[in-house]
């Protein structure tokens, strides 16, 4: 077990919290599944980060029979490492029960971290009260190892069919609906071949799933060298909404950010600063390279995902990663978030705050205010 350094950002005045609709008697308890997928590199280190009030107990369990309690002191944090032998999934198609479920008796939140040098990726971990029966993956294509995809079932006896744009490891046929039945803590994980994607594949299920999509090498964009892993906590389409603010990360030069919307249901139009780019049905994906500081909106709800572009190109700071950006609707007002120390420590961190004009002056950072007269004021 290791501290962390962790911060907490507070925004007066700001948005609204992502809720759950009647969660199941299963999902009443505070928590979070965290799926590993394989890195590029043997020997990555995979960590768990929870956020809670001091004092909140809990426990990290999964189906293998790992086992593990915790309690949060008064820094707000508890991490650890993990041993991938109990943790990391094999790609195969093949059930598996290495997800590990994090509860407590009071709410917290996380963060779980696959940590390579040269190929690292973080994913946030939605609340069990924040997953649903319906999804929309988004992932990327890799140049080793494939494009991933993992499952985790909420309750015995859930229900999957996934219907995937390419074949996928396990007998997956593209187009083709595969159908599983999975346990509560039990997964199933996918892989495609080098020039797959994950992207697309609609996932359906009787109960509450978690997903999880990524790529076990991307170069992001494919031309661009070089390659890291990517790992993100997927939304439910009941989450997809129609307005995001997207900040560009640090470092891109004249190569800004990528990103990837997807749509659940057909003829939806997106558009970026209010200019159209296009339109496109339930499943499909639309990418656009070289996005700054922007307003992507959409007729009909979607899915968004922000791309980490590689260091070949003009970008002086960082390699390919992968978030899934909330849309406006989902903002919270507050929000802990955590960087690694001793030997998995980045020789730098950096933050992107996205905030309404009207808060930026309540904006503070551990207590103290933060001057947010450098803010880039974003279009409207």
């Amino acid at each position: 077990m290791r501290t962390s350094h962790q911060y907490r950002l507070i925004i007066a005045g700001a948005a609204v919290c992502l809720t759950g609709a009647s969660p199941s008697a299963a999902q009443t308890t505070h928590g979070f599944y965290a799926n590993f997928h394989p890195n590029f590199v043997e020997g990555s280190t995979l960590s768990l980060v929870v956020f809670g009030e001091e004092g909140t107990t809990g426990s990290i369990s999964n189906r293998d029979g790992f086992a593990l309690d915790f309690v949060i002191d008064d820094s707000g944090v508890f991490q650890t490492s993990v041993d991938r032998a109990v943790a990391e999934m094999a790609m195969d198609g093949a059930l598996n029960g290495k997800s590990l479920l994090v509860t407590a008796d009071q709410p917290i939140s996380g963060l779980a971290l696959n940590r390579q040098r040269s190929t690292s990726d973080q994913t946030a971990l939605l609340d069990l009260k924040s997953l649903s029966t319906e999804y929309y993956a988004l992932g990327y294509q890799s140049v080793t190892g494939g494009s991933q995809l993992s499952i985790t079932a909420v309750e015995d006896g859930t229900e999957v069919t996934i219907t995937s744009p390419v074949a996928l490891s396990g007998g997956v046929l593209a187009g083709s609906p595969f159908r599983v039945t999975l346990n509560a803590g039990q997964s199933v994980a996918f892989a495609t071949d080098t020039v797959g994607d994950v992207s697309g594949a609609h996932i359906l299920s009787n109960l509450p799933i978690a997903v999880f999509g990524g790529a076990e090498c991307a170069n992001v964009p494919s031309a661009v060298r070089a390659c890291d892993h990517l790992i993100e906590q997927n939304f439910p389409v009941e989450r997809f909404d129609t307005e995001f603010r997207i900040v560009e990360n640090f470092g891109g030069g004249e190569d800004a950010d990528l990103i990837r919307v997807v749509a659940a249901q057909d003829g939806t139009e997106i558009f970026l600063d209010g200019v159209s780019k296009g339109t496109i049905d339930a499943g499909e994906f639309l990418e656009i390279d070289n996005v700054g500081h922007s307003l992507l909106t959409a007729s009909k709800p979607v899915q968004l995902g922000q791309y980490l572009r590689g260091q070949d190109g003009s970008r002086s700071t960082g390699d390919p990663g992968f978030a899934i950006v909330p849309s406006v609707n989902q903002w919270l007002d507050s929000y802990a978030y955590a960087t690694p120390i001793g030997s998995e420590a980045f020789s730098e961190n950096f933050l992107n705050v996205a905030v309404a004009q009207g808060d930026a002056a309540s904006l503070v950072l551990n207590g103290a205010a933060v001057d947010s007269s450098g803010f880039v004021l974003l279009n409207d």
